[in-house]
This record gives C-alpha cells, sequence and structure tokens, in this order.
C-alpha cells in the first residue's frame, strides 16, 4: 500500500483525512511489490518455509512469547516449545531450522526433535545474542488464522506513482462459484483516473496458490491497449511487470482486468475507507456488475513510471 514512513514532503498533511486513489513515490523510500504467503497448513510440514527461506530469506513468523514465565521458554537452551495452542503474541524472523535439534533441549519434551532458528528483536541480551529456537511441534507458531510471510525484494523498479483503491487485505478470495455456483475463473477490475502523464508498467493482485494462470488486460478510455498472459509464482502478492508500457494522460480513465481463479477482495465494513461506484467490478452473465453492490472491492493495483524509468528499462511503449 505504500504508507510507510514519509517525509511530509512526500505526503502532504491532510486536515480532511482522505485517503487518496494513487500514492506517490519518494526516490528514497523502499517499496515491496511482492509477498509470499505460506499458508497455515503447509506450516505443520515445513517444506515450503525450508524452500522460501533457501529462496528468499528470513519470513515474518508469530508465536506465543512466554514472557511471563509460564514455563514454556527453557532459558538454558533458549528454546521454546508450547504444547497448547495458545494465541499468538509476538512477531519475529525465522531465519533457518536444524532438523537434528535435540528434543531433550525443551523444559516440556516434544513429540520429535527439530527446531526453527528464530531472530528477535530484544537485543543480543535475549536468548542465544538474541537467537531462540522453537520446536517444529510448537503448538502457538504460525497456527490457526496466522500465516508465514516473506518479503521478495527482487522487483527494484523506480515505480512513481500506485494507483489503488484497497488499503489493506484480511485474506478473502470469492470464486465464480461463489458468485453464480459454476465453476471457471473469474474477471474483475479496478478503475482508475490519471493524475499525470505516465506510463503504466505493472499491476499487483493477490493469488491464492501458485502455478495459477491469469490474464490482465489494461484499456485507457474504453480502448483495450494491452493483453498478458502469464503463471502466479506463489501464493501471495505478486506484481506483474508489464511486457508493454502504456502512456495515459493526466484526466485518462484506465482499467486493469485480471482474469484468475479467485478474486481477492476487501469487505467494506472491514475498512476505514469510503468506496463510492464506478471504482471496482466484477464480470459475469456477460456484464460488468459494480463490486460496491456487494460490498467489496477487488484488491487490484496499478503501478506507473515516469518517461525517464522507460528508458532505463528499455521496455517497449505500446
Amino acid at each position: 500500500g505504500w504508507y510507510g514512513p514519509e517525509l511530509e514532503t512526500e505526503d502532504v498533511y491532510d486536515e480532511v483525512g482522505k485517503l487518496s486513489p494513487f500514492k506517490t513515490s519518494g526516490y528514497d523510500t523502499i517499496h515491496v511489490q511482492d509477498v509470499i504467503v505460506i499458508a497455515n497448513d503447509d506450516i505443520g510440514v515445513g517444506s515450503k518455509i525450508k524452500s522460501a527461506i533457501m529462496k528468499y530469506g528470513a519470513l515474518a513468523v508469530v508465536y506465543f512469547a512466554d514472557v511471563t514465565g509460564a514455563g514454556y521458554y527453557d532459558y538454558e537452551h533458549s528454546s521454546q516449545y508450547t504444547n497448547e495452542s495458545l494465541e499468538s503474541n509476538h512477531e519475529v524472523c525465522v531465519i533457518g531450522w536444524d532438523d537434528s535439534y535435540s528434543k531433550d533441549n525443551f523444559l516440556i519434551t516434544p513429540p520429535g526433535d527439530g527446531a526453527w532458528i528464530i531472530k528477535n528483536s530484544w537485543g543480543t541480551q535475549f536468548g542465544d545474542n538474541g537467537i531462540l529456537y522453537i520446536s517444529y511441534y510448537d503448538k502457538s507458531f504460525s497456527h490457526g488464522d496466522n500465516q508465514v510471510f516473506g518479503m521478495i525484494l527482487e522487483n527494484n523498479i523506480p515505480y512513481n506513482k500506485n494507483y489503488q483503491h484497497d488499503f489493506t487485505w484480511m485474506g478473502n478470495f470469492i470464486s465464480l462459484h461463489d458468485l453464480t455456483g459454476s465453476n471457471g475463473n473469474i474477471t474483475y477490475a479496478n478503475q482508475f483516473e490519471s493524475a499525470a502523464d505516465d506510463l503504466i508498467a505493472a499491476v499487483g493482485t493477490y493469488f491464492n496458490a501458485g502455478e495459477i494462470n491469469y490474464t490482465v488486460k489494461i484499456y485507457v478510455n474504453d480502448e483495450l491497449k494491452l493483453t498478458q498472459e502469464g503463471v502466479s509464482p506463489y501464493n501471495g502478492y505478486h506484481t506483474v511487470k508489464l511486457n508493454q508500457y502504456i502512456p495515459v494522460r493526466k484526466g485518462d480513465v484506465f482499467k486493469a482486468v485480471v482474469t484468475s481463479n479467485a478474486m481477492p477482495v476487501v469487505y467494506c465494513e472491514q475498512s476505514r475507507v469510503h468506496f463510492s461506484e464506478n471504482m471496482s467490478f466484477v464480470w459475469y452473465d456477460g456484464k460488468w456488475e459494480d463490486l460496491l453492490s456487494g460490498g467489496v472491492i477487488a484488491c487490484l493495483k496499478v503501478y506507473t513510471v515516469n518517461d525517464t524509468s522507460a528508458v532505463v528499462n528499455n521496455n517497449d511503449i505500446a
């Protein structure tokens, strides 16, 4: 969403408190463009977590931090095994694993060996120089509705604007079957008005799995400018770089359209944003339906670059 810490010159104070449909980028601002999500039903096996660590680095996880002396944390071994399904209360980074870490190193003996290697944020005085070992069998380690996240820092294109209607996402997807009772792919779209002369360079949306076929279409003033197909690389948020940059002028109305197996949405009642009509749509029964009538907004962003960025990245311009 690009709503991280910024200089006020990059995000001028608005006493009314409105949220703009586009967010500008400062030159020194780092933005997350891709996030891998490892679903909680994969956590017990752990293979996907291990693969993600190897490929992307540290992952964000949550667990129950025993800060009140409940008897789960072993000070001698800097280890923890929670044998109850307690609600997670602390977020940390998992940076590795040890399959042979002995089950005898925990206050409560887990069913088997193995531990996640955790980097905490409490300084080097905590644990083993800031490191904690959590048993593979810990029942608070990203269980329940919690998931494991990895920030993928591979897309370094200097996008200058982020057009968006969704500022938060609660993990909700809607399928075509949910709407019509029929199986098949679903097509959704978000519409924006260009704030300046720019080039549409990418779109971002959520996928509920890897290896999902998708199609992206870009319309400018109701004219189709680009059709691009691809396959989702993972479960999570993915920024799709367009094969061609699409020019837009200030005041142009443009629409990003995605066809996939599921539509990521935010429910209006879950958001503090006041949505309006003609922002977000879904296609079925041969026509576009305004999603606001169903109380949801599609999670689909559009990223632009300026002319200089286009030259540097040597992209074709449609």
